[in-house]
């Protein structure tokens, strides 16, 4: 059995994929369940929560109300790039003859807090479009 505990942030990660595939599913091996801070620790000092809540609203809920923050973003939205995603096609496709691929790669910065990824475009020979593959790496 594997039991993990957190605080609700940004709409990313497995933490967050979790609770967006099983959260009121019924599920024989997944239990995802949500509440305040206050419902699962009801001895924390409600004045401390309260001064956090007045010094920083949206981490606030975040951190005391496990909601989920809206207002952090990346370049593009989770949703936007999901929806581009062809799910039924094979992850891997051979190159086409007589197209130029383009690879773009932002290497971790040895950080810990960012991720590798590579990127492998060419134009759409039928289209107006550019077609991306990516291959991110572990955060």
């Amino acid at each position: 059995m594997l039991i993990s505990i957190s605080s609700a942030y940004r709409r990313t990660g497995l933490m967050y994929a979790k609770h967006r595939d099983f959260f009121g599913v019924d599920s024989d091996d997944t239990l995802v369940i949500q509440g305040t801070t206050q419902q699962f620790n009801p001895t924390l000092d409600v004045g401390t929560i309260e001064a956090s809540r007045k010094a920083d609203p949206i981490a606030a809920r975040s951190e005391w109300d496990s909601e989920f923050r809206t207002d952090l973003a990346a370049f593009l939205d989770d949703e936007l790039i999901e929806k581009a995603i062809d799910h039924g096609r094979p992850l891997e496709l051979p190159p086409q003859r007589d197209v130029f691929y383009r690879c773009f790669v932002d290497a971790s910065g040895g950080s810990g807090h960012d991720a590798y990824t590579i990127a492998i475009g060419h134009k759409s020979a039928t289209a107006s479009s550019s077609i991306w593959s990516a291959a991110p790496g572990p955060a």
